[in-house]
């Protein structure tokens, strides 16, 4: 006699766990964009999100925009506070000839006037007379403004 075959089916139900997430920025206001939606304004209260990963986004109008990767955990909630920092234009001058100028490693002219927009904080300039680094400084940058460079 054959023995009876006892079939388990088992279905798997994912659960999706949501975790209420306070997004928060300085200044407020900046647009919150969660994998490519645009979800709100800063500052945000009990965004349910899945766990999983996320992309977030904060952008706000003459600062730096801030992209977030996000692999969210299950938690009883979490609070994101970003810093924006803000877009200053800066104009650069020199009255000296000849000279070329590098601004954080990065960024090189030779012209006797330059227009940048750059966000707030220090940068690093370096000027050089044909290859010889001639002068550095640090540039505090906290608002729009104007430098101008003179050899002392």
């Amino acid at each position: 006699m054959p023995l009876p075959v006892l079939i388990l089916i088992l279905i798997f139900t994912p659960v999706f766990s949501q975790v209420p997430v306070n997004v928060l920025s300085s200044p407020p206001f900046a647009e919150v964009v969660v994998d490519d939606s645009l979800v709100g304004k800063t500052p945000l209260r009990r965004l349910d999100l899945s766990v999983g990963y996320h992309s977030i986004n904060l952008v706000l109008s003459d600062h730096v925009p801030i992209f977030y990767e996000l692999d969210l955990q299950d938690a009883a909630a979490l609070e994101l506070r970003f810093q924006l920092k803000r877009l200053c234009r800066v104009v650069f001058k020199s009255k000296e000839e000849d000279l070329h100028f590098r601004l954080d490693g990065k960024y090189e002219w030779s012209s006797s006037a330059m227009k940048f927009t750059m966000e707030e904080g220090k940068h690093h300039l370096e000027v050089f007379d044909e290859e010889e680094l001639i002068d550095e400084q640090m540039l505090d940058v906290l608002q729009s403004s104007e430098f101008i460079y003179q050899l002392e």
